[in-house]
């Protein structure tokens, strides 16, 4: 991670966020913070009403110039900055592709009180769209990550998870802990299998999901045991909805960090988020990790 690219709207949880990837996250990295000034819709039966564009804009752009040269004072000495106009999820990622980003980084949400959901649609947009992995500061600790939950499937992103989970397991000196999920899909299809050719249901739906369960176990030992050194990571096998069972893992196990794939791919990834992904980010209590695409050669 040698260039990281921040969106900043500074609202108190970007800078919060923004800090924690300089101070913990990513320390020796080259951050570019990047702030868009969002120009209102101009209806065209007003248009003739309205100052030029350009007047509307320029006083933005001068505030937040302003804003952000005493904000890098204070708190990024060393961190480069953008001020762009236009919309800010094709910005940040415009500024992304130019400066060859690493990760690119966005806050949950701005100021504003979001009650059910922390992400926000400019964030939201720049993980559907990003190239680059994307890392959403939700609510950071102020320490380096310790407990790590990566949610894998076999999809085709899963190799370059285990990857990106491996370097920051080394790199925060972190436990990681691997989960898969079984879809309520598999599990019904598992209880219809126990009813067919027995007399005892019950006993042939245990026996049938413990070797449902065993299986996925021993499938994470095995990429544990080849993705990680030592007893770093450990393996967690539940049933259930993706994202809602991830919630309530990182919860258990009071993770510092989420790592998981945008999607489980093909032609619509960059398009839809995937519904697990989705859960997560606007529920989610602390930062998450986005994988977007295959790591070269992974």
């Amino acid at each position: 991670m040698e260039s990281l690219i921040v969106g900043m709207d500074f609202s108190d949880s970007t800078i919060t966020g923004a800090r924690w990837v300089a101070d913990q996250f990513a320390p020796g990295a080259e951050l570019t913070l990047v702030h868009v000034v969002d120009p209102p819709d101009r209806p065209s039966f007003i248009e003739r009403l309205l100052p030029p564009a350009g007047e509307i804009e320029s006083p933005a752009v001068a505030d937040a110039a302003t804003r952000m040269r005493d904000l890098i004072a204070g708190a990024f000495p060393s961190a480069r900055s953008e001020i762009r106009v236009g919309k800010p999820h094709e910005q940040i990622l415009e500024v992304a592709r130019e400066r060859h980003a690493d990760v690119v980084v966005v806050g949950p949400h701005g100021d504003r009180p979001r009650p059910h959901s922390w992400l926000g649609s400019t964030a939201e947009r720049v993980v559907r769209g990003s190239r680059p992995p994307v890392l959403v500061t939700i609510n950071p600790r102020i320490s380096r990550p310790r407990t790590i939950l990566v949610p894998i499937d076999e999809r085709r992103l899963t190799e370059s998870i285990l990857l990106w989970a491996g370097h920051f397991a080394e790199t925060f000196d972190a436990d990681v802990k691997l989960l898969h999920v079984w879809s309520e899909a598999i599990y019904n299809h598992v209880r219809s299998m126990s009813r067919v050719g027995t007399r005892d249901a019950a006993a042939a739906q245990r026996e049938i999901e413990k070797e449902v369960h065993d299986a996925a176990t021993h499938w994470l030992g095995d990429l544990s045991a080849t993705g990680f050194r030592g007893d770093r990571a450990t393996a967690m096998v539940s049933h259930g909805n993706p994202g809602d069972v991830t919630l309530e893992m990182a919860a258990a196990c009071d993770a510092d960090l989420i790592v998981m794939g945008r999607s489980g791919g093909g032609a619509i990834a960059p398009a839809l988020l995937g519904s697990t992904l989705r859960t997560v980010l606007h529920h989610a209590t602390g930062p998450v990790f986005v994988i977007t695409e295959p790591i070269t050669g992974a």
